[in-house]
């Protein structure tokens, strides 16, 4: 269809800065296909897009598109995804074999390169999700302190533990060594996290997190969500008793559902929108990869 030369009834109904909104998605190449009989320009455009965008990203992302399009304001385009969550366990062979420092670097490294595109939810994200809402170890330290009226200096990490026990209380020490975590050792860079992968499956697993991370920080800045997005994948442990699934569920029950981009139907914001999809298609392909070797054993 070329809709600079759109015939009158497709324009029918459709103001005339509405008709400059479809012109600037069919220059993007965001309008495939032409329109069925009967169809007005805005029906043409929310069907083609829709087709077009799933066209972009594999079946697994499920990406939902809207439009809006207003008489004084900006007109918008925006792509969430559905949530659409399935979970992967990482066996005990592989736990005994990787080391701990080393793993919990690459579920950092994951949890944040794979938040543009299939979206995984790590241990690293489970722990952050616990203390959030139950603080740190020197803070639970200090509700143990102020509920039992002893000084904190006084109370050794086992005090908490049984106070955290007598309240049905999961203690950050528990949840941390349930998540293979040592929250006080920084984490590893690229580069040593490549030097130090221990067999070929370890390299394997280091080389396609390293492009997974070279991958997103290709997505375009400034218009993508701020917020932790939805989870399209739950990674956990074989053996930490439910805690990472357990964790991402109390997340989904309070998440907002944002757009993963959203922005204005001009040039600027189309190439924008052009760039993401073509990345994030990618990402998604370089993500289902690297959670395919973490299963390896």
């Amino acid at each position: 269809m070329n809709i600079h030369r759109a015939r009158s009834h497709l324009r029918s109904g459709t103001v005339t800065q509405h008709v400059g909104v479809f012109e600037h998605l069919a220059r993007h190449g965001l309008l495939p296909g032409r329109p069925q009989p009967g169809e007005t320009l805005p029906m043409f455009a929310g069907r083609a897009l829709g087709d077009g965008l799933r066209a972009r990203f594999p079946e697994a992302a499920t990406p939902m598109l809207r439009l809006e399009v207003e008489s004084h304001h900006p007109a918008t385009l925006e792509v969430r995804f559905e949530p659409v969550i399935e979970s992967r366990s990482l066996s005990a062979e592989f736990l005994n074999a990787t080391d701990p420092l080393w793993l919990q670097t690459v579920m950092a490294y994951l949890s944040t390169a794979s938040s543009q595109g299939l979206s995984v939810w790590t241990p690293y994200d489970a722990w952050h999700h616990y203390t959030r809402g139950w603080g740190d170890f020197e803070s639970f330290r200090g509700q143990c302190a102020v509920d039992q009226q002893i000084p904190e200096e006084d109370l050794t990490d086992r005090d908490v533990q049984v106070w955290a026990e007598m309240h049905e209380m999961l203690d950050p020490w528990t949840v941390a060594r349930q998540l293979r975590l040592d929250p006080g050792r920084k984490l590893l860079s690229l580069p040593t996290l490549e030097r130090q992968a221990a067999t070929p499956l370890h390299r394997r697993i280091a080389e396609q997190l390293v492009a997974l991370v070279h991958l997103d920080r290709r997505i375009p800045a400034g218009h993508t969500s701020q917020q932790r997005p939805c989870p399209h994948v739950i990674v956990f442990y074989e053996g930490d008793e439910g805690l990472s699934v357990e964790f991402a569920t109390e997340f989904l029950e309070t998440v907002d559902l944002g757009p993963a981009l959203r922005v204005n139907v001009d040039p600027g914001g189309l190439r924008v929108f052009n760039a993401y999809a073509r990345h994030a298609q990618t990402l998604f392909r370089h993500t289902e990869a690297l959670l395919d070797l973490l299963q390896e054993l």
